[in-house]
């Protein structure tokens, strides 16, 4: 009727096929196109249309060595599914914030909020260290900030920013990601 209303909240996850396709396109982009097959040392085959399992072994080694990057996948994933669905959603500020001008906004109290259209994720890393991806970007960060990060993906405001996060949130904040809790 006319006296109700729909809301829809959720995520779609993934087929198989965008996976593949999306890392598989990630990957080609990243290839020199002077890296080819080589077939030295392979006994000449009894009939030259054959296909030999030693040249398959080879060619599937090749193909398969740069799909099997685990950490490079997980660049490309966190990239990928922290992509704006809305990117017409931008809180970029008219004017780029400084450090000094941050410090005084945090020194004065003032909340960090993500923006709602932004998506944040992040990988663990060796020693401690983390990846944050915020909007299809990747940030590494080291272990002084893994708390801080871990706590932006899961908060929608943040009261405590270290100082170690200074230069993070600056980029963040200037890029439209985040911005600063209204005052009442």
């Amino acid at each position: 009727g006319t006296d109700c209303m729909t809301y829809s909240v959720g995520f779609r996850a993934p087929s198989r096929g965008e996976l593949i396709e999306g890392w598989c396109d990630d990957v080609v982009a990243g290839l020199d196109d002077d890296d080819r097959y080589g077939d030295a040392g392979l006994a000449l085959q009894a009939n030259p249309g054959e296909i030999t399992a030693e040249a398959l072994t080879r060619l599937h080694a090749m193909v398969t060595e740069k799909l099997a990057d685990r950490e490079a996948f997980a660049h490309w994933f966190g990239a990928f599914t922290t992509t704006r669905k809305y990117p017409e959603i931008d809180w970029a500020p008219e004017e780029p914030l400084d450090a000094a001008e941050l410090r005084a906004l945090l020194s004065g109290g003032a909340a960090l909020i993500r923006n709602p259209a932004s998506r944040f994720s992040f990988v663990r890393g060796a020693a401690g260290a983390v990846t944050l991806f915020v909007d299809g970007e990747c940030y590494p960060c080291e272990i002084d900030l893994a708390g801080f990060v871990e706590a932006l993906c899961a908060q929608s405001c943040i009261a405590n920013v270290p100082d170690a996060a200074i230069g993070l949130v600056l980029t963040l904040f200037n890029l439209g990601s985040v911005a600063f809790e209204p005052e009442d």
